[in-house]
């Protein structure tokens, strides 16, 4: 079986969230036998110096939308600037020769109409009304919002085959169409080594300020959960890191907190989380796979999360659930305070990732279901 593989983002182990899920998804998609051809859409001031080679992808640069020009045919036909220029054009050229089309997300989703078949699929990775906030429609972050929503909701309906990797985002799509694929996001093991475990009272969480379901998450631990993480265990450290992660962009957070440390952009997440002895994330709301916990499991650090932190995860020891603030600070503390039970859960951690999560195990679904949709053509 061949397949085309249509990426909406670069496939770097250091590079966005949906980037490292991409690797794991060729790599996972090779280990099954298909025969791929992979594009990689890029933007014009994206770099892609550091792609490794030996994953076989092209990379091609999709159009500048910029302008009114722009913005009017987005509002006209949201998220469809792939599907057009030399990525449309490449599609169509490699698509005659595949057997099945996979478009991961909803701007490579975009693509999808313009095939002159219905052997394709389209992986939506979140809820775009969950995931973003509210904004007057005038303004950028809201134009923004409305945009994804609609392509989100029009690929549901349209897509001859959707794919979706948790239970609550297949349960939300669902609702416009019969059947949606389940299945996991995977990252390269080989990115992921576990380290020593650290016995430090060392807590932190990586993620970018600008994604507000992280930005709501941190407001909420420097606010209500730390300070009791303190009074628990006062020798309790916590650092954050991430884009924009630093005490300007939270003005209405306290300038100084004890035992907080504003760590910023840092080069690497995979280095960042081995030098935490837990990671903490009372996120109130987000959808799909939070690849930072996924992160956190593969380096064999246990994390104390949400419902919503944990969505998409098969259930483990290493991933302890509360059910509010208040919680979320005891366990944290509780962890903190007895690096036994905390190299105990390290084990864990990575065996569940592993179990789940590896590329070859996560991607099963995916090529069950294009073995499925090829098999009238064969």
């Amino acid at each position: 079986m061949r397949a085309l593989v249509v990426l909406s983002h670069l496939p770097l182990r250091e590079g966005s969230a949906a980037g490292r899920c991409a690797v794991g998804l060729v790599q996972g998609l090779r280990e099954h036998g298909v025969e791929l051809d992979v594009i990689a859409a890029r933007a014009p001031w994206q770099d892609d110096a550091a792609l490794d080679p030996a994953l076989g992808v092209e990379v091609v640069e999709v159009p500048d939308a910029a302008g009114w020009g722009g913005r009017i045919a987005r509002l006209r036909r949201p998220r469809t600037t792939f599907a057009s220029g030399d990525l449309l054009a490449r599609t169509l050229e490699l698509a005659r020769r595949a057997d099945v089309v996979h478009l991961e997300e909803v701007d490579a989703g975009a693509l999808g109409p313009h095939l002159d078949h219905d052997r394709w699929s389209v992986h939506l990775h979140c809820r775009s009304a969950r995931d973003l906030a509210y904004a007057p429609p005038w303004s950028v972050a809201g134009r923004a919002r409305m945009e994804y929503v609609r392509a989100e909701r029009r690929l549901a309906r349209i897509a001859p085959n959707l794919v979706a990797n948790t239970p609550e985002v297949a349960a939300e799509f669902g609702r416009h169409r019969h059947g949606v694929t389940l299945m996991p996001l995977a990252l390269d093991p080989d990115a992921y080594v576990p380290s020593t475990p650290v016995h430090a009272p060392v807590a932190g969480l990586i993620g970018s300020a600008t994604w507000a379901p992280t930005a709501d998450a941190t407001r909420h631990l420097v606010r209500h959960v730390w300070p009791r993480v303190r009074e628990l265990l006062p020798d309790a450290r916590l650092r954050l890191a991430g884009l924009d992660m630093n005490a300007e962009t939270f003005p209405d957070l306290p300038a100084r907190s004890p035992g907080v440390e504003w760590v910023g952009e840092v080069p690497s997440a995979e280095g960042f989380l081995s030098e935490l002895a837990l990671m903490v994330y009372p996120l109130g709301r987000g959808s799909g796979t939070k690849v930072k916990v996924l992160e956190s499991l593969a380096l064999g650090v246990p994390v104390v999360t949400s419902s919503s932190g944990a969505e998409g995860l098969a259930p483990s020891e290493a991933v302890q659930i509360a059910r509010d603030d208040r919680a979320i600070a005891e366990t944290t503390a509780r962890l903190l305070a007895d690096p036994g039970a905390r190299a105990r859960l390290q084990a864990s951690a990575r065996a569940a990732f592993v179990d789940h999560h590896a590329p070859q195990v996560a991607t099963a679904p995916l090529v069950a279901l294009m073995r499925e949709i090829a098999a009238p053509a064969s």
